[in-house]
């Protein structure tokens, strides 16, 4: 699994199109809900999914620890400071 990491409007999604071969409907842009589509090539604002688990009382690490297979080819987020417990 690759992030790609950095602040908005930064070109991340670009640069994960060209660099991986990206279509739109490989992409899975997450919500905030309990939900990810891991069968996505690429899942994008993981920050909001981290975000909802954290307004539950869900534990995200937990969850992509229990998921982990599922995880597919890329996963980026759209802001640093969400990426420090994984």
């Amino acid at each position: 699994m690759d992030f790609i990491i950095g602040g908005a409007y930064q070109g991340k999604l670009t640069f994960a199109k060209n660099k991986y071969g990206l279509k739109v409907e490989d992409i899975f842009t997450c919500a905030e809900s309990d939900y990810i589509d891991f069968s996505a090539r690429c899942v994008r604002h993981i920050e909001a999914f981290t975000f909802w688990c954290v307004k539950n009382g869900e534990d995200p690490v937990a969850y992509f620890k229990t998921h982990k297979k599922e995880k597919r080819l890329r996963v980026w987020n759209e802001c640093r400071r969400t990426n420090r417990w994984l």
